[in-house]
């Protein structure tokens, strides 16, 4: 575990480096130390935070939910809910999830971002 914290720590170190001296954008710089978090399993202290509080992290949207910007508080939305509801007993029951959808198509159901076809 020591080993992986030094190497993690030599390739950011690096990567500032490289940003100090002009031959990446802050850019390329991002990327990269996002990647390389990513692969030695490192999460950042924001992302840690906003764990503990309860809040969505990477994205505002989930079906069957309703996310408040201004509050960051989820709330569920019922009518999203149960289509939520009905395609995890369709899945129990050991439908996969092309026959889910050509169901909920053929119901009628629209898809959180509005469109007829799941």
């Amino acid at each position: 575990m020591k080993r992986k914290l030094i190497r993690y720590n030599m390739q950011i170190a690096m990567l500032k480096q490289l940003l100090s001296i002009s031959l990446i954008t802050e850019h390329e710089f991002r990327a990269l130390k996002s990647k390389i978090m990513k692969d030695y399993g490192v999460i950042s202290k924001g992302l840690k935070m906003k764990m503990k509080r309860g809040e969505l992290v990477g994205f505002q949207s989930c079906l069957g939910y309703e996310y408040d910007v201004q509050t960051k508080k989820i709330s569920v939305n019922e009518q999203e809910a149960e289509i939520v509801r009905y395609i995890f007993e369709r899945y129990i029951a050991g439908y996969g999830a092309h026959m889910i959808a050509k169901e909920l198509t053929a119901a009628g159901h629209k898809t959180r971002a509005g469109r007829s076809i799941w």
